[in-house]
């Protein structure tokens, strides 16, 4: 798990008021955490009366359960990274997710011992509990596909729960326990299916392909409707679809994104989060249509709604981030602020091949549009834009392009523009299905990028820069991220593959068996390639820790250039140009946040880089010249709250 994320998590408590028209928005009652004390994955008691939630400790993460006030919070666990909680349905229980082992652990809800459920293979999350409290839903990410597991508390064995042949299957059960909510990705595509319990056949209720159920929050109170998300439009929109007869209609329909929609208890209305009026808001609408209220009106950026029990609250996530790119000399002088971000939040800073610009997404209104600013500093000026996303750019060679991912058409694309700005291009166009992460060949000629085209997972494929037929590499490799080796004839991956574990691996450009370049299920992440194209830098994530290593890409022992400490987390390895050094993330427990160190080849030393204690720094990236690195900066508030409320 990348723990830079977390700069985008906390959590608010929100009871809205009838009305909620812009400017009426309650003032908070109650504020619990703040600064870099990042807070998440709310998650109510059955009984109404109580709130779990994770929140980062000395740089781990425990759970907490609070009263629903957010009084009297109690720590209930001490793993190194433990997440996403889920009440049993009596409330004595939780299940969360632990990062040390990538397993799922249940706890007294009052606090104790935990004790372990689940037990590899793969990355077990808790999505709920069976009525009866006898078993919990896991979702298992295994050889780069998703599927669903009822796993008995009793000690059992873990039996299938959904399952589509060919298909990663997410599965929910019906508030009435009499069938299966699925979440299907085929093909490149998730559609919406539902199977009657015990044993019914799989029946599909939705064709497009562009549909998303939120499985564990999707089912109306009365078991009888399933809401979702679509893009056929474009844009999100919510949709209901009825689980008996199929039949579908449109709750919104709006030029901007509206999703995570949730069902109030009583089925009477539903909350969801929209970008509309140009910013990320909660909104609050009937759920038999209507006209939508807003519940907030801020820049900070809300997400993941969640009602209270009684229906009079409802718990979301927001981020409120002040960001900005800093350039800072590698031989230690002092930083210089290049932007100063007003908008949602900033990221993934590129500069150009030839250090004179610097290409990065940022948020404002609600989406993530390209941007491009002079290194020296300066305006930023729109490169991509629009209601829809456009996201990871990436500069071709010669700096004359940009590719990019954007949903502007529906479903994620690989596009290309122009890099002083005009029209862009379609490059891939296999609808349904996710093309994202574009990288180019040192030669420019030829764009590697990841896609689920044909199936569920992730693999990599390539494609030339003008355009044509896509070409698969490695089918059944599920690929997190890649980088080109120097000859363009080899990507090197991080990647789960099927039957060989997790690990770094050699792919062949022209077509051929990836290589392992690790021992079996080595579990890594962001490969990053040394100047002269020998060495690979990367993170090894052991126990829930991350520590940074080099190995040679012609094979041999890897060397462990990490200090060992209780809490180790080094991540986003980038090699200088000259490749004396590697600038990382590192993780400091006593501020609960991130800093940049650089660390010296061959020898292995690291030097800090200062910044203000209520600050992280993430995103580093090398100038050309080797002599400076850009980075963003980022200073933000996480807090818990709750605010009085009455539904209209």
């Amino acid at each position: 798990m990348a723990r830079s994320s977390l700069s985008s998590g906390c959590l608010i408590v929100l009871m809205a008021c009838g009305g909620g028209e812009a400017g009426e928005v309650p003032e908070p009652m109650l504020v619990i955490g703040g600064g870099l004390t990042y807070t998440n994955d709310p998650a109510w008691s059955p009984d109404g009366t109580r709130l779990a939630y994770a929140q980062a400790v000395e740089g781990r993460s425990a759970i907490f359960v609070a009263g629903s006030d957010g009084s009297n919070p109690m720590r209930i666990t001490h793993g190194v990274y433990d997440l996403a909680p889920k009440w049993s349905p009596d409330g004595q229980w939780i299940a969360y997710y632990s990062d040390e082992d990538a397993d799922v652990y249940l706890v007294p809800a009052a606090g104790g011992d935990r004790r372990q459920l689940t037990s590899g293979p793969g990355q077990d999350g808790p999505s709920g509990w069976i009525q009866d409290g006898s078993a919990v839903i896991v979702e298992r990410a295994e050889e780069g596909t998703v599927r669903t597991l009822l796993v008995p508390v009793d000690g059992g064995p873990a039996r299938p729960f959904g399952v589509v042949p060919g298909a990663a299957v997410r599965a929910s059960v019906a508030p009435d326990g009499s069938q299966l909510l699925l979440q299907v990705e085929q093909a490149g595509g998730i559609t919406v299916w539902v199977q009657a319990l015990p044993d019914g056949a799989p029946r599909q209720l939705t064709f497009e392909g562009f549909e998303d159920p939120h499985t564990p929050t999707a089912w109306s109170p009365d078991s009888r409707f399933i809401l979702y998300e679509s893009r056929r439009s474009g844009t999100a929109d919510l949709w209901v679809v009825e689980a008996a007869t199929g039949q579908t209609r449109q709750l919104t329909n709006d030029v901007r994104d509206d999703d995570s929609g949730r069902w109030s208890p009583d089925g009477q209305w539903v909350a969801f989060i929209s970008t509309r009026g140009g910013q990320q808001d909660l909104w609050l609408m009937p759920a038999a249509g209507g006209a939508a209220t807003r519940l907030t009106n801020n820049r900070a950026l809300e997400s993941d709604p969640q009602w209270s029990r009684d229906g009079r609250a409802v718990a979301f996530v927001t981020a409120e981030d002040r960001t900005a790119v800093v350039h800072l000399p590698a031989d230690g002088g002092a930083p210089r602020l290049l932007l100063q971000w007003d908008g949602d939040g900033l990221r993934q800073v590129r500069p150009s091949p030839d250090g004179s610009r610097v290409l990065f997404v940022g948020v404002r209104g609600g989406n993530l549009d390209l941007y491009v600013i002079p290194s020296a500093g300066g305006e930023p000026v729109v490169l991509a834009g629009g209601p829809a996303d456009e996201n990871a750019g990436a500069w071709s060679p010669d700096g004359r392009e940009v590719a990019f991912s954007s949903n502007r058409a529906g479903t994620e694309d690989l596009w290309v523009v122009a890099g002083a700005g005009g029209e862009p291009r379609r490059l891939t166009d296999w609808s349904p299905g996710t093309e994202t992460a574009p990288s180019w060949s040192p030669d420019g000629s030829t764009l590697a990028f990841l896609s689920n085209r044909g199936g569920s997972r992730l693999e990599v494929w390539t494609v030339p820069a003008t355009g044509g037929e896509g070409t698969r590499l490695a089918p059944g490799l599920q690929v997190e991220s890649f980088v080109w080796s120097r000859d363009g004839g080899t990507l090197y991956a991080a990647a789960s593959g099927v039957g060989s574990g997790r690990g770094l691996y050699a792919v062949p450009v022209g077509g051929g068996a990836p290589r392992p370049l690790l021992a079996k299920d080595s579990d890594v992440q962001f490969p990053a390639l040394s100047s002269d194209g020998t060495l690979l830098a990367y993170t090894r994530l052991v126990a829930g820790m991350g520590y940074l290593e080099v190995v040679p890409v012609a094979g041999g022992a890897p060397r462990r250039l990490s200090t060992e400490t209780d809490v180790v987390y080094q991540t986003s390895p980038r090699w200088s140009p000259d490749g004396a050094s590697i600038v990382v993330e590192d993780f400091i427990p006593e501020i609960n946040g991130i800093r940049l160190e650089f660390v010296s080849w061959p020898g292995g030393a690291a030097r800090p880089v200062p910044s203000p204690p209520d600050r992280i720094a993430i995103n580093p990236e090398w100038l050309p010249d080797g002599r400076s690195v850009i980075y963003v900066e980022l200073e933000g508030s996480r807090r818990i709250a709750v605010i009085p409320v009455r539904t209209p």
